[in-house]
């Protein structure tokens, strides 16, 4: 980004948010950083190398001019696929979820719907009702985050033992690795984060003894 088209704002940066921002620096620009550093090192002679966020301040885009017609397209193409990856993941992860419902007497009231409601199913089991919020990830990205809209763990704090959250990591259409619990035993295994931005939302981390 041409830092001329960057205005800084005024207000404190959460430390939340200042979390995020270090993860994901370290995620996406160190960790690709450092392996080009160690195949270069005996070649420039490099040392320890170590890198150290001195500061982080709010700012919005107030343009970025205009782009070729060829880099449009390319943007548009990877967006395409990027969506249709996003797509399948999430459908392997419902079958996956909707066999295990199945194998563990939960009858499928209402079938999945990632429309705008706090969670993606209903299901009876001995004429009880719970809901089932699901959440699929591509296995190779199993070290991110997973995330909730403020209103699905509003939902899932006002009725937690009723509402049941899956998480499964996927490769290609095959199920690698589920896990459906109660949200009030999920409290238990996973840290949730404040992640604030245009809306609130929340980041779901693995507990380290978990």
């Amino acid at each position: 980004m041409d830092w001329d088209f960057v205005e800084v704002e005024s207000g404190e940066v959460r430390e939340d948010e200042r979390e995020e921002v270090a993860r994901l620096v370290h995620m996406i620009v160190w960790m690709d950083l450092k392996k080009y550093l160690d195949n270069v090192r005996d070649l420039l002679h490099l040392g320890d190398v170590e890198y150290k966020l001195v500061r982080i301040r709010r700012a919005r885009v107030e343009g970025v001019g205009t782009v070729a017609v060829e880099e449009f397209e390319e943007r548009v193409e990877a967006e395409v696929r990027r969506s249709r990856n996003i797509e399948r993941t999430e459908k392997a992860a419902v079958n996956c979820v909707r066999e295990w419902l199945r194998r563990n007497g939960y009858v499928v009231r209402h079938d999945y719907f990632s429309g705008p409601r706090p969670f993606d199913m209903v299901v009876l089991k001995n004429g009880v009702m719970y809901v089932v919020e699901i959440k699929g990830k591509w296995i190779g990205k199993r070290e991110e985050p997973f995330s909730f809209t403020a209103n699905e763990i509003d939902f899932a704090s006002r009725y937690p033992d009723r509402y049941i959250i899956c998480t499964a990591y996927v490769d290609n259409d095959r199920c690698v690795e589920l896990s459906c619990t109660p949200f009030v035993q999920f409290q238990k295994e996973w840290v949730l984060e404040t992640v604030r931005g245009i809306e609130y939302k929340y980041n779901a981390r693995k507990r380290p003894s978990s």
